[in-house]
């Protein structure tokens, strides 16, 4: 499934060099993934995909940024080490920060799991 999930933006998507200026010179409108394991802990150099618009590498702290334009509903992959999970239903809102942690027992078919921060 999850080799399913296209990687790149699809037509009329923005494009690398759109995400590239959103993630690095207007890093208050990117959209944040904080990615956490089983434990809790943030995982550095996990991969997250958000189906048809791109995808980033998180952090030394577990964040990903990405060019999210607006308040939809997206499909998501999350992969590090050995641990691959598909996303089929998320919110996600312009410039908000999210947090997703990996459940142990569970890896596919859970929708809404990411988090807000400010209300975690």
């Amino acid at each position: 499934m999850l080799a399913q999930v296209p990687e790149g933006p699809i037509p009329g998507r923005p494009g690398k060099i759109k995400q590239f200026l959103v993630k690095n010179l207007l890093p208050w409108r990117a959209t944040k993934i904080k990615v956490l394991n089983a434990d809790g802990r943030p995982v550095s150099g996990a991969e997250v995909v958000v189906a048809g618009w791109g995808h980033s590498k998180t952090n030394s702290r577990g964040y990903a940024k990405l060019h999210i334009p607006h308040n939809l509903i997206f499909a998501l992959a999350i992969r590090f080490a050995d641990h691959k999970e598909v996303l089929y239903e998320e919110r996600l809102n312009p410039g908000e920060t999210y947090i997703y942690r990996a459940d142990g027992q569970v890896t596919s078919g859970r929708n809404f799991t990411l988090i807000p921060e400010n209300q975690a």
